[in-house]
């Protein structure tokens, strides 16, 4: 049985996008009223189209076609705390994806607009 406080749960939990994928399933299924929560979250900015967007814990990607659609001018970035969920995003320019802590990013201060 492994423990809830086991600090390589996480690391295993992650080492893929099952996961990640899994909640976003169950969300897509359970969810009242059902919402596409990505597009949602796109959708309720006022964008001007060239801004740069950072995706904090992006996982396997499932913002970036929505975003890129929306916003074609868009530049792109994403973080992630494990790497096994960055092997499989979307698209996004594998130079643009980082494994980092959402406490500690790699970025100077100002360096992104959303």
């Amino acid at each position: 049985m492994t423990s809830l406080l086991d600090p390589n749960r996480l690391k295993r939990q992650y080492a893929s996008d099952k996961l990640s994928r899994d909640i976003a399933a169950m969300r897509d299924k359970y969810a009242i009223p059902r919402i596409d929560f990505p597009l949602w979250a796109i959708n309720g900015i006022m964008w001007r189209g060239d801004e740069k967007v950072l995706d904090v814990g992006c996982g396997y990607g499932q913002y970036y076609d929505k975003l890129l659609d929306r916003v074609p001018g868009a530049e792109y970035y994403g973080v992630d705390l494990f790497q096994g969920v960055l092997r499989s995003h979307s698209g996004a320019d594998t130079g643009r994806l980082s494994v980092a802590d959402a406490v500690a990013l790699p970025y100077p201060s100002g360096t992104f607009d959303v």
